[in-house]
């Protein structure tokens, strides 16, 4: 190991566990120099490590003529792409740049299912952003057949002992089964297992943001602190709690991200295996977990995604605070011998079902959740060979090479374009936790998450050239390597390159690389990149990045999120009209909201149609308007008057008709100084009482923008009088809350509402609009617009997580899919609702832009060009 490589690690102030592991795998992986014995087996290229890189790159390199062994430490060939990882993440990936051996391999997937008579589960023809996905045991078989239709030898528990090198150059390998000795050998490990034991650098944890300076780098902090301690009573972290010490954001150090597994369940009897309860369970170890939800927090879970066969892929959830990563668990995986890494493995799994276990048993977690995790179990189908828990534990991230080229996050978002192109990769950059600090004066927050950098209309990633130069060791340190897996990066480069699809590809460019190597007897630092790119492309390598490439990352004023809004106008006036043209009716959220929404976005400077002013002069007149009876149509509709009077300026409703509205508010108060419920929130499923808290606080906040000495006491007095309410049901409730705390200048309620909202955002970044539901653009919005009011900034973690939730989530034609908020239509979409939450997303995503007024100031300020 290089002086630099020590330097490095002193740096990283390993812990003395750490060092003993790095010792004793120093000693087994011994570097022979000169001379290796006889090899029991030889083959032109090696690849060691059965990942799906190490899959691709055999597979190429054979279909090159090359004869291939693949030799794979476990038991266990595919890693995760066949151990559980079933919903493709390419779906967050430019995928007409991922052709070849991952094109094929998703064709062939497809096809099984098709010629056995059953429906597709997608169309990998179609290079889109939709889902594909399958179940582990088809991936298998496919990944069997296509190894062995190449004539690539399988060698599965071989465990390296030993790298025997003459000068720079690998001669053969050890295992418990032998010598195995090639020309060239390709590292398909995700931990860079062979690069390490043949003398190549490589580091381990996170660089600082000035390293390669890098924005994403080092310790991060984008998560809410939760509002828990973290130490119990004799001041000792708690369990599950990694460390008491902060440190700055972006210092680097040792640390990656958490690893899992990918859960394969279903909740069909006739093919459930009831999840087994672990070997011993101790309530304590959860505790940290039971304060984080006895104050309110809700990220607690982990993530389901449908497959084919009525199956779920069970996954760590990046948004949540608690899921199914073991946070701090991964630390010495790296280093660990072949049984250490068993002990940790099983070490995951123990807590995997501990987990699972305090989910659907502990009283701490909410009925519902303990019902949605209780009816699931493993699959009989998948994994008989491991009780059916999946065999591949989720390594994220590990060593990476410090080879020719450290790809950054530079090369990722501002110089994509690289003249050795062998692959173009385009997930998001994104990592999972690292850490969970307890903060000695008070809260316990997850560190380390890079939330998915990526656009999100097309819903992906970046895309740019991974160079050959990555996947390349130093000439001087090893001259027949090739490392598509373990390649060489920063932490952040890895957060984007950790992906199947990713490594799949550059896989297939370092099997084909290889073999141009051993045919071209050169060592692979010299190959000829024309020959090089010409096979390639042959193979159905695509090279050229696509013409909307981009090199910026997100921003809260990103062209993303003005294209949703800009996408959610037509929608909202074309329907907000329908429901004027067609039911005449105003007694609703559907007229006023459309004229809320649109003057929002007018004042943002979109260009919304002509026939706002016409919506809006329709809305006041159907509102002042007798009925039949004689009876004021806005003494029925209370709420939608105060919606008009909060979305229009004083320019769009003259000073008498704001009067006439106004006194309509105040025509019907209750004794008490509130409001019963009218219009269709007395429908609402949820308590009457705090559906008219509601209410009474939406006319309280209209009336607080009044100057009139008559209703200047109205809102605080409502404020005061809906301050006990009993078990709040809906978000809503605590975004009004917080807008009338804040219109007034009430700061204790206000933080209240703030932490109340955070505490009960979802792991996905949104809200429901009823506190147990699923995410939704309705609550999402509500809230989104009221912690913008209550003063939480546009890139705090919370805002933009909940962004990306509605941008991911939008539809084709510009709506959000909102389930019904009657009790009878909860549990299907339903049109009015999904109308409601469309407008609420709209004036979410509009509050998170810059203030027009501010802008329009800085415009003016400005020299014109």
């Amino acid at each position: 190991m290089s002086l630099h490589r020590l330097r490095f690690f002193s740096r990283l102030r390993f812990s003395s566990r750490l060092r003993f592991c790095l010792g004793v795998v120093g000693a087994l992986l011994l570097i022979a120099r000169g001379h290796a014995p006889a090899a029991e087996h030889h083959a032109d290229v090696v690849v060691y490590g059965a990942t799906p890189g190490g899959v691709c790159a055999a597979i190429a390199a054979a279909r090159e003529g090359a004869s291939v062994m693949l030799v794979e430490p476990t038991s266990h060939v595919g890693g995760m792409s066949t151990g559980g990882l079933s919903h493709c993440d390419s779906n967050q990936m430019v995928r007409s740049t991922m052709l070849g051996l991952f094109d094929e391999w998703h064709h062939r997937i497809v096809a099984d299912y098709t010629s056995r008579g059953l429906k597709a589960p997608y169309d990998p023809a179609k290079k889109d952003q939709s889902t594909w996905t399958f179940e582990p045991h088809v991936a298998m078989r496919v990944t069997l057949q296509m190894l062995d239709e190449a004539g690539v030898a399988i060698h599965t528990q071989q465990p390296l002992t030993a790298v025997h090198k003459t000068g720079p150059r690998i001669t053969s390998i050890t295992t418990p089964g032998g010598d195995f000795a090639a020309r060239v050998f390709v590292d398909g490990t995700y931990e860079g297992d062979l690069l390490a034991a043949a003398g190549v650098d490589w580091t381990i944890g996170r660089e600082s943001q000035s390293d390669f300076d890098e924005s994403l780098a080092g310790k991060r902090y984008t998560k809410p602190t939760m509002a828990i301690d973290g130490f119990d009573a004799s001041g000792i972290p708690l369990p599950l709690v990694t460390t008491a010490e902060k440190g700055p954001e972006g210092e680097g150090d040792s640390h990656i991200m958490t690893y899992s597994f990918r859960l394969c369940l279903t909740d069909q009897a006739d093919n459930l295996v009831p999840i087994p309860e672990p070997a011993t369970y101790d309530p304590a170890r959860f505790e940290v977990v039971r304060r984080a939800l006895q104050a309110g927090e809700r990220r607690v879970g982990f993530d389901l995604y449908p497959l084919p066969g009525k199956k779920l892929d069970g996954n760590n959830s990046i948004g949540g605070q608690f899921s199914i990563g073991l946070v701090g668990g991964n630390r010495e995986w790296h280093s660990a011998t072949p049984a250490e890494r068993q002990a940790i493995w099983n070490h995951h799994k123990q807590y995997t079902l501990e987990f699972i276990h305090f989910l659907t048993t502990d009283p701490a977690v909410p009925e519902k959740t303990r019902e949605r995790f209780a009816a699931l179990g493993f699959c009989r189908d998948e994994f008989a060979a491991t009780e059916h828990f999946p065999p591949a534990l989720y390594v994220r991230e590990s060593r990476r090479m410090q080879g020719l080229h450290v790809l950054s996050e530079k090369d990722i978002l501002e110089s994509p374009e690289k003249p050795d192109a062998i692959a173009i990769s385009s997930f998001p950059i994104d990592s999972h936790d690292c850490q969970r600090i307890a903060l000695p004066d008070g809260g316990v927050v997850n560190e380390g998450t890079i939330f998915p950098v990526r656009k999100s209309d097309p819903k992906q990633g970046y895309a740019y050239h991974v160079p050959l130069r990555s996947i390349l060791p130093k000439q001087e340190q090893c001259d027949n390597l090739l490392v598509p897996v373990a390649l060489s990066c920063t932490h952040v480069g890895m957060s984007s390159l950790r992906i199947e699809g990713a490594w799949m590809t550059i896989g297939q460019s370092a099997g084909i690389a290889a073999a141009l190597a051993v045919r071209s007897d050169v060592p692979a630092q010299h190959l000829n990149y024309q020959q090089l790119r010409t096979r390639l492309v042959a193979t159905k390598q695509v090279l050229d990045l696509p013409s909307e490439a981009t090199t910026c990352a997100d921003t809260p004023d990103s062209p993303d999120v003005r294209s949703a809004i800009e996408r959610s106008l037509p929608y909202i006036h074309e329907r907000g009209q329908w429901w004027i043209e067609q039911k005449d009716c105003v007694s609703c959220h559907r007229v006023d909201m459309m004229v809320w929404s649109l003057s929002a976005a007018e004042e943002h400077g979109f260009a919304v149609r002509d026939q706002l002013a016409a919506g809006r002069e329709w809305a006041v007149a159907s509102t002042l308007k007798p009925g039949d009876d004689g009876t004021i149509t806005g003494l029925t509709n209370k709420e939608g008057v105060a919606h008009l009077l909060l979305g229009c300026d004083e320019e769009a409703l003259s000073p008498d008709v704001r009067a006439e509205l106004t006194a309509l508010l105040l025509a019907d108060r209750e004794p008490s100084g509130c409001w019963k419920a009218g219009g269709q929130l007395p429908m609402q499923k949820r308590p009457a009482e705090e559906t008219d808290a509601v209410s009474s606080m939406w006319l309280a906040l209209a009336l607080s923008q009044s100057t009139s000495a008559e209703t200047a006491t109205i809102p605080p007095a409502v404020l005061a009088a809906t301050a006990d309410a009993a078990e709040v049901t809906s978000t809503e409730w605590h975004a009004v809350r917080l807008l009338l705390a804040h219109a007034c200048d009430e700061g204790a309620v206000s933080e209240n509402a703030i932490a109340a909202l955070h505490a009960t955002q979802n792991a996905d970044g949104g809200w429901g609009w009823l506190l147990d539901d699923e995410s939704d653009a309705l609550g999402t919005g509500l809230a989104i617009y009221a912690l913008r009011a209550g003063g939480v900034a546009s890139d705090a973690p919370s805002l933009t997580t909940a962004v990306r939730f509605l941008t991911d989530s939008q539809q084709d034609d510009g709506s959000w899919k909102v389930r019904g908020t009657k009790e009878k239509k909860r549990d299907r979409v339903e049109e009015t609702a999904t109308y409601w939450g469309t407008t609420w997303a709209a004036l979410g995503l509009l509050a998170t832009l810059p203030d027009p007024a501010t802008t329009a100031a800085s415009a003016s300020d400005s020299p014109s060009e």
